[in-house]
């Protein structure tokens, strides 16, 4: 069996971004889950830094879209 090298090489770039993007929004969620109960603001970091989070991996998906 043959394995097409570009459509192997396509198919990890595509899945390494949709992890980062998947990363960047669900780690910016749990640090600031964390930060809320150490400094007692209930939603506000959680909101802040998901929403950073989000705000990144829309960057990374342009910046990856623009590169290609």
């Amino acid at each position: 069996m043959q394995i097409d090298r570009n459509f192997v090489t396509t198919s990890g770039r595509y899945l390494a971004l949709g992890f980062q993007i998947a990363g960047s929004i669900v780690g910016g969620l749990v640090v600031g889950h964390y930060a809320d109960d150490y400094f007692g603001t209930a939603p506000l970091l959680t909101l802040l830094l998901t929403m950073g989070g989000l705000f990144g991996a829309v960057r990374l998906l342009l910046w990856s879209l623009k590169r290609r």
